[in-house]
């Protein structure tokens, strides 16, 4: 215990002595002695050593390994694959504010911590610099397992020099930063956190550290001062064509970040080899990034890359940029999940955090489609920035963006663009618990729309629900284009008016609103261009309680379809759907009977659609399609022909069962179509007109459906009539 006392007493002394005087460092590695492998160590001069190494493998044993700002160590290896391990035994941490090189590999082991100093340059084939250990025998057989020895001080490795490798640079250590630059172009950087790791060698130049202890407790860096990050980049990593990572794993909570990006990362494509780009935080603390992630291919020919934010909090704060855009198509980013956090291989945050001057690109230049985005959470998304995934300008779709928190998703975006000026327009998809589409903000999302500080950004909120801005000129979906898919696991409200045409630059928007129980049209919806609005309520279960209601105040309207399907349609007096250019078909989704007018469906309807009901509904130039997505009767009683007026070209009674038409007479002002593979029967007079009218009946060509009236019944025809099965007489 004193022995080790006096060792932390000198190491301090040590560091506050080069901190205060760094022109005293004139210190190159002392008393190296070769353990394995066989080479020489000589010193030419008196600031310069020179090490020779004839082996492929060499460890070597030093007291110290510093390198003062006016020395220089150079390794001559056999070639790029052989590796000089360097452990440090003494009680020093290494030093490095000189020039290190080699042709070949190095690591640097040295449980006091490894700093290389602004100024500092290293050029080599490969690098490792480590406060961990690593035993002879699996360095010799290269079975690269390193951890932190308990007599050692919780330190790091800190980068404020330049660092370039022609294959690969690895920093690990309970804490480490880099501040300064680290280039390895068409290999790999990483940066990794914890007490104990195995390093891979994957077989294509790159490498990639698996961490299999966490990190607890304060992590120094050289003059003592604690570490608030467990792995940190403020500074340039680059490594086109290649690989970064960070990765860190932390079981405190005496830290800020357990990965912190504040810097730059590059990662581009390069030679058609796609940049990518991993910061994982692991099962506790927060994943931060405030700089700048490329992994763009924007030369002539090239796609975009790979960029995964993941850790149990993950956020983009200030003006984070995250661009795996592409000339020939745009890449991946996952942040804080993939698709509906269903991908067992990709970590799901717990909450997610998207502020509003942070920026995902995912969009292609010239070819190709836009790329996916997801941003996930299994508790809490809140996002209020902007997602870019755009066609190519001479060809291919938009991309495809999902935002969700599979709780609650606080959604008020800068910008979603998803358009193809020469393809189809992509998919923004939110998936949450319950949605509400509003006037405005809700109060939950006051003072988080830039929030800076962690605590902040990832608060509880009890009353948090997942709320849509869709006011014309700065709600939720202002410029988006494409397809907005809502998808919730229970319910749908619109509360406010959303206009399409207004609060969208591109008003060829198409609409789904899918939910696995009711949507509730409080207010109106409307479209106005080439896109359709579908509803589909009982989406997720078909249990039959999933409605469409439709409030006094609420409407649909679209100059293109309009799909419903739903367990019933309900209309309350006042509420309107109006599909002006095209048709409206309506679908019951549990494959049960289906009733139109007064009917009673010989019982209870599955779905009821009144003669008021269908009065609401307009249909200028369409067809109206009434059916079931699987089996299911149909049975039609008392409409008139007022409640028929509004449908001016079609009505089209579409199913797998029977049609039925029951005691009271029925006027249709439109062309009626009846398909069904059961029985056509009418009970009632049927008027239905319009020019080129035609009732087909469409049976079951098994022979098993009849089209039947009964005696004295009259099927008045405007027009010409035709049938394409024999009546008969019941």
């Amino acid at each position: 215990m004193v022995n080790r006392l006096l060792k932390k007493i000198f190491v301090a002394f040590l560091i506050w002595v080069i901190g205060g005087f760094p022109t005293l460092v004139f210190a190159l590695p002392e008393d190296g002695q070769i353990v394995s492998g066989s080479g020489t160590i000589t010193e030419p001069t008196s600031t310069s050593m020179q090490i020779d190494q004839y082996t492929g493998q060499m460890i070597v044993n030093w007291n110290s390994f510093n390198i003062g700002s006016s020395e220089s160590v150079n390794f001559t290896q056999p070639g790029t694959g052989s590796i000089a391990l360097n452990r440090v035994i003494g009680a020093d941490p290494s030093l490095l504010l000189g020039n290190l090189t080699a042709n070949g590999q190095v690591f640097i082991t040295n449980g006091s911590g490894v700093f290389f100093g602004p100024g500092s340059r290293v050029d080599t084939h490969g690098l490792i610099a480590t406060t961990m250990q690593i035993s002879d025998q699996d360095f010799l057989n290269q079975n690269y397992n390193f951890s932190q020895d308990l007599d050692d001080p919780l330190t790091s490795v800190i980068n404020e020099g330049t660092i370039s490798a022609t294959s690969y640079v690895g920093l690990l250590a309970p804490a480490v930063a880099n501040r300064g630059t680290i280039i390895a172009s068409l290999g790999s950087v990483d940066l990794a956190a914890g007490k104990a790791a195995t390093l891979d060698f994957t077989g294509d130049g790159l490498i990639s550290f698996e961490v299999t202890q966490a990190v607890s407790g304060i992590v120094t860096d050289k003059d003592g001062n604690v570490l608030q990050d467990r792995v940190s980049n403020s500074g340039l990593i680059q490594a086109d064509g290649g690989q970064v990572r960070m990765t860190a794993k932390d079981a405190g909570d005496v830290i800020r970040h357990v990965v912190n990006m504040e810097g730059t990362i590059q990662a581009n494509t390069v030679v058609e080899k796609e940049g990518r780009v991993f910061l994982t935080g692991g099962s506790s603390g927060v994943v931060n990034v405030s700089g700048t992630i490329t992994a763009s291919g924007n030369d002539s020919g090239e796609q975009g890359g790979t960029v995964h934010v993941l850790g149990d909090k993950v956020g983009l704060f200030a003006n984070a940029v995250v661009d795996v855009s592409g000339d020939t198509g745009g890449g991946e980013a996952l942040i804080g999940g993939d698709y509906q956090g269903k991908n067992a291989e990709v970590q799901n945050a717990k909450r997610t955090y998207v502020g509003e001057d942070a920026v995902i690109n995912a969009s292609a230049g010239t070819t190709g489609s836009g790329g996916k985005v997801i941003v996930w959470a299994d508790e809490v998304t809140r996002f209020y920035g902007s997602v870019l995934a755009t066609g190519g300008s001479l060809s291919g779709d938009g991309g495809f963006v999902e935002i969700s928190g599979k709780g609650n998703l606080n959604f008020h975006a800068y910008q979603i663009a998803l358009g193809a000026v020469n393809g189809v327009d992509g998919t923004l998809l939110l998936d949450p618990l319950n949605i509400t589409i509003s006037s405005s903000a809700d109060s939950n999302t006051a003072g988080f729309l830039a929030a800076s500080d962690d605590t902040e950004a990832f608060a509880d909120d009890a009353g948090l629900t997942s709320n849509f801005d869709v006011t014309a000129s700065t709600g939720s979906f202002a410029g988006v284009t494409g397809t907005i898919e809502l998808q919730a696991t229970n319910d749908i409200t619109v509360s406010a008016a959303w206009n399409l045409a207004t609060s969208t630059s591109n008003s060829n928007v198409s609409v789904v609103l899918r939910a696995g129980n009711d949507i509730n049209i409080n207010a109106a919806i409307t479209l106005d261009g080439t896109g359709t609005l579908t509803l589909e309520a009982d989406g997720n279960t078909a249990d039959g309680t999933g409605n469409v209601n439709i409030a006094a105040a609420g409407s649909l309207t679209s100059s293109r379809d309009i799909n419903i399907t739903a367990a019933d349609l309900v209309i309350t007096s006042g509420g309107t759907i109006n599909s002006s250019t095209l048709g409206m078909t309506i679908l019951s989704s549990t494959g049960g009977t289906i009733g139109l007018g007064d009917t009673s469906c010989g019982g209870t309807c599955s779905m009821s659609i009144s003669g008021a009901e269908l009065e609401s509904m307009t249909v200028s130039s369409g067809d109206l399609v009434i059916g079931a997505t699987t089996g299911g009767n149909v049975f039609v009683d008392n409409i008139t022909s007022a409640n028929s007026a509004n449908i001016s070209n079609r009505v089209t009674l579409n199913t797998a069962g029977s049609v039925t038409f029951e005691s009271n007479a029925s006027v249709f002002s439109s062309i009626l179509d009846i398909n069904a593979d059961g029985d056509i029967t009418f009970n009632a007079n049927v008027t239905f007109g319009g020019t080129g009218s035609n009732v087909i009946a469409d049976v079951d060509t098994s022979g098993a459906g009849d089209f039947m009236w009964r005696t004295g019944l009259l099927l008045r025809m405007f027009l010409e009539t035709l049938v394409s099965q024999p009546m008969t007489s019941i």
